[in-house]
């Protein structure tokens, strides 16, 4: 989709959209929307930190934490203005499904230019 993330997470809430995730996104943006799809018994992962989108259902986890862990005179405010890890969000049945079927869309011209540029060519 696009748009609005409070409006995505909304829908699969209400059960309108089955998936959805969401990346680029702020702590501000989503927790709302976190309560209101875990409420409605729908599924809220998280992709664990250090892993790229794969065919791999150990690349998302739970979202249990706003921030892992809170220690007192460590932890600041300042480290919730980060941007938070993509988000899955799906009805409960199929959490495992789309988790597994996840792949990242390659941009078409670093495609394009990765074909070109990895082939052997002897110019004469």
């Amino acid at each position: 989709m696009g748009g609005s993330i409070a409006y995505e997470m909304s829908l699969v809430a209400l059960g309108i959209t089955e998936y959805a995730v969401i990346s680029g996104s702020h702590l501000w943006d989503v927790l709302a929307g976190i309560v209101l799809v875990n409420e409605s018994g729908a599924t809220s992962l998280m992709q664990n930190l250090g892993n790229s989108y794969k065919s791999d259902t150990g690349v998302w986890s739970k979202f249990e934490n706003v921030v892992d862990p809170w220690e007192s005179g460590v932890t600041k405010v300042s480290d919730l203005r980060g941007g938070v890890s993509p988000l899955l969000l799906t009805q409960s049945g199929i959490a495992t499904t789309v988790a597994s079927n996840i792949q990242s869309r390659q941009n078409p011209i670093k495609k394009i230019a990765k074909s070109i540029f990895s082939q052997n060519i002897i110019w004469t």
